[in-house]
């Protein structure tokens, strides 16, 4: 371990954040020179090879932890990187020393305990051994993904509404772009941390829907509704009241997906009321605007009703023109 303090010294190049995969390739060699060297003359029950893979669990920990606090540019992609390399190195620990959670727990323990398979005797998991190091630091991973959905919503504000001729599209393809992002964050997420980190990104996701309600959908309804509205603007309206019942529902389904994967003691702070409402008010002020825009394809039949002289009419025809502009407005403004 002297040998490694010395290798991994705080301000080279090869201790950075973007290098930690070197430190886990460095403890397989050591690991490796032990088996083939020295594990002949230990008793197996002393568990050498896992007491040194703590000790450089523990001085990796104190190290990174060390590193990200003293630098003020650590990247999303470098931390989330060296997470994913963490994690996976410490999965790998468990496999290596037999190391699996107990089949029965008894008692009402927070977390699940882990033995050694092949005794059943307790064990420490080395799950979070180093990972612990990087809590304090997600935040700069939410940031990353705030900003990538911020960035999102500004793009599809400024883009024009695409109505496609193809009738099985009924919602804006920039809705389902938004949703997959959101489930590929929730995915890096859920195999970075499923604490205080996963908490915030559900935050960040019901903030970017709203946006998205707000931004775009309300943002893209026509103005003047009225009698100069034309039809193409009804099938955009109907595309918009579609897409945010539509995100309404995925957000539903989302919701309920991150209430099962989070820490036991953040499930109840999980909300997505907020872009739900958001969501609601986009259905009604939607709706409200196709009434008006019917409304407005019907206007030259009313006015032709006003002008009819009642008072001199002499007969009963079959039916009045008024009536067959009323009738072809709503049927097509229906479809």
């Amino acid at each position: 371990m002297r040998a490694y303090a010395a290798i991994f010294q705080l301000k080279d190049d090869v201790s950075q954040l973007e290098n930690v995969s070197r430190r886990y390739a460095w403890l397989r060699r050591i690991l490796r020179n032990y088996a083939e060297s020295h594990a002949e003359v230990f008793p197996d029950a002393w568990r050498v090879a896992e007491h040194l893979s703590r000790r450089f669990a523990e001085a990796t920990r104190d190290q990174l932890g060390e590193l990200m606090a003293t630098h003020d540019t650590v990247s999303a992609e470098d931390l989330t990187a060296a997470l994913a390399d963490t994690l996976a190195f410490e999965a790998q620990c468990n496999k290596k020393f037999g190391i699996v959670v107990a089949k029965e727990q008894s008692g009402g323990g927070t977390g699940p305990s882990h033995v050694y398979e092949s005794s059943g005797e307790p064990a420490a998991s080395f799950m979070g051994a180093v990972s612990c190091a990087f809590e304090p630091y997600m935040s700069i991973f939410i940031r990353g993904e705030q900003t990538k959905f911020e960035t999102l919503v500004a793009r599809f504000q400024a883009a024009p509404i695409a109505v496609d001729d193809d009738p099985s599209l009924s919602v804006l393809a920039s809705s389902t772009d938004l949703l997959y992002q959101f489930r590929e964050s929730l995915r890096q997420c859920a195999s970075l941390s499923t604490g205080q980190a996963m908490l915030d990104l559900a935050h960040v996701f019901s903030y970017s829907m709203s946006s998205y309600a707000r931004d775009v959908l309300v943002h893209k309804l026509p103005q003047s509704p009225g009698s100069s509205q034309q039809l193409e603007d009804l099938k955009h309206v109907c595309l918009i009241v579609n897409t945010a019942d539509y995100c309404a529902s995925v957000v539903a389904q989302l919701e309920t997906k991150i209430v099962e994967r989070i820490d036991e003691v953040y499930k109840s702070r999980v909300s997505f009321a907020a872009c739900r409402d958001a969501l609601l008010g986009a259905i009604n002020k939607s709706i409200r605007v196709l009434v008006a825009g019917v409304e407005g394809l019907c206007e030259p039949a009313f006015a032709a009703l006003s002008q009819v002289p009642w008072q001199t009419l002499q007969t009963v025809g079959d039916q009045s023109a008024y009536v067959s502009l009323v009738s072809s407005a709503v049927k097509t403004a229906t479809e």
